[in-house]
């Protein structure tokens, strides 16, 4: 238990209420904001019409899809960071794809660095954790890559060849 939450009780069910209603209302003005930017701004007319001719159901495919990457992330950052609390972690988790949309990399590394300097981490701690973060998804990209170009370099797979 950090020194941070070791005076900390249990929420209330009026404050869990209350953070609930907060962030509803949070949600639905970032929702109007973001359909008025749609709706307002002259050059998107093409995502107006590319919107309005949006098939439902692969909406909803392309939303669970999402959904399901959202989760994979916290459980990612949650066996990553194992020893931090674990709603920390989703938290921490969903701040880190949010961030990742508006800036790539760089966003969820400040958000994660963010929530642990809070518990007291040192830079290094961090930097050993974050770089975890950074290689293991890109670990099944550089294996395949080096797959496939030992296979075209074989001549076991198709690819580009040379001379005349």
């Amino acid at each position: 238990m950090s020194p941070h939450n070791a005076g900390e009780e249990a929420p209330q069910a009026g404050d869990l209420r209350r953070k609930l209603v907060r962030g509803g209302i949070v949600l639905a003005v970032v929702v109007a904001v973001a359909v008025g930017i749609v709706a307002l701004v002259p050059g998107l007319s093409g995502v107006r019409s590319a919107i309005a001719s949006a098939s439902p159901s692969w909406v909803a495919a392309a939303c669970g899809v999402q959904l399901v990457g959202l989760v994979g992330a916290v459980v990612f950052v949650q066996a990553v960071f194992d020893e931090l609390p674990r709603r920390l972690t989703w938290w921490q988790g969903f701040g880190m794809q949010g961030a990742n949309a508006v800036l790539p990399t760089a966003g969820s590394t400040g958000v994660s660095y963010w929530s642990v300097s809070a518990l007291g981490w040192s830079t290094y701690r961090f930097a050993e954790r974050t770089a975890v973060m950074i290689i293991a998804p890109a670990a099944p990209n550089l294996v395949l890559i080096m797959v496939i170009g030992i296979g075209m370099a074989l001549a076991c797979s198709p690819g580009r060849t040379t001379g005349g």
